[in-house]
């Protein structure tokens, strides 16, 4: 079972619910305040691992206003991606978590938490880097204080226009936790170049901003 951590339950907010978490549930579900002592739960629940809290959010009236009955297991997949990585899942992927969910192999509670585990950065994408980031963002927002559920909706497009921190063969103006440059192909394909130059503006949220560079053509 995975323990409970800020960053789990901004990503948890983020997959389930299609929006950052409020400054309410971030103090109620990470503050060590509130938490049991003995178990490491919030205080007054069970709760003290991340596939209990994904099923407790899956009984909230903001979950069956989002997906109420009747919603197909194609639809509810699509959001959860759009929510996350803001892009439909690919046709062999939406395959696979559709017939691990007609198959009860997983619940559709822990296929999120799946799904958030799974994120990759690679040749196809960076999807960890954009759930991280925006996930960061979306601590930011929440520990500033006072911020609600509904500035948490109104905030949506805000935590979405945080990049995936990579940078382009451009001139970057980012807004990130995790910024990476690497060496790429100009437009024309003819040149590789390094990516991070003194024109650049990498704006850092969250704790521990880091910029990774690979240098070299």
């Amino acid at each position: 079972m995975a323990v409970i951590t800020r960053e789990g339950v901004a990503k948890l907010y983020l997959a389930t619910f299609g929006r950052p978490l409020d400054s309410e549930g971030l103090d109620y579900w990470t503050n060590t305040g509130a938490f049991d002592g003995e178990n490491g739960n919030p205080a007054g629940t069970s709760i003290d691992n991340m596939e209990d809290l994904s099923s407790n959010f899956s009984e909230q009236d903001e979950y069956t206003d989002m997906y109420p009955s009747g919603t197909t297991d194609e639809a509810f997949i699509t959001s959860i991606y759009n929510n996350l990585f803001q892009r439909e899942p690919d046709e062999d992927g939406l395959a696979y978590w559709v017939n691990e969910l007609e198959t009860g192999s997983i619940s559709k509670s822990n296929m999120i938490l799946a799904i958030i585990n799974g994120a990759l950065d690679d040749e196809n994408g960076n999807d960890a880097s954009l759930i991280s980031n925006r996930a960061a963002y979306a601590l930011e927002l929440a520990d500033a204080g006072d911020f609600t559920a509904d500035d948490a909706v109104a905030a949506i497009d805000d935590v979405n226009a945080v990049s995936d921190g990579y940078l382009s063969t451009g001139v970057d103006t980012l807004t990130s936790n995790v910024f990476t440059s690497k060496p790429a192909y100009t437009d024309g394909g003819d040149d590789l170049v390094n990516t991070l130059q003194d024109e650049d503006t990498l704006i850092g949220v969250g704790a521990d901003s880091t910029l990774n560079v690979t240098l070299g053509t």
